[in-house]
């Protein structure tokens, strides 16, 4: 019997929604879309951005690292949006990890950067690992 092009088309839809399922370590599936896993450093010692904002794009954290010189309390933001709440990190360099999501653990608003709120001078350091969608 052969197959009608529409058959064949969702055959093909059924083939790639089964390997977009799959986890690699070079691209991350949004659908059927590629995206690229990105990596930043995180060296602050007052608030600011980490990673800029992407004119168009939502950037969503995959995994992240923090650790502190001192006792600061840190949180994430989309501009000036909370998108956790508050970390605590005491004076002894408690650092905070936010293992790897597939799915993300936020996300900022399209258009707006990735912020890094301190409660105080303190300089904190570490590393995020997002993509761009």
């Amino acid at each position: 019997m052969k197959k009608t092009p529409k058959a064949v088309s969702l055959t093909l839809a059924a083939t790639l929604a089964s390997i977009a399922a799959k986890l690699a370590t070079d691209k991350i599936m949004n659908g059927l879309t590629e995206l690229t896993p990105k990596f930043a450093p995180v060296a602050l010692s007052e608030t600011g951005a980490v990673v800029a904002a992407v004119t168009g794009k939502k950037i969503r954290v995959l995994a992240y690292r923090l650790s502190s010189n001192g006792a600061v309390n840190v949180k994430w933001q989309s501009a000036s949006t909370d998108k956790t709440g508050l970390l605590y990190m005491d004076a002894a360099g408690k650092g905070e990890v936010a293992p790897f999501c597939p799915v993300g653990l936020f996300e900022t608003a399209a258009s707006e950067a990735l912020n890094l709120n301190l409660s105080a001078s303190i300089a904190v350091g570490g590393y995020v690992v997002y993509v761009e969608v």
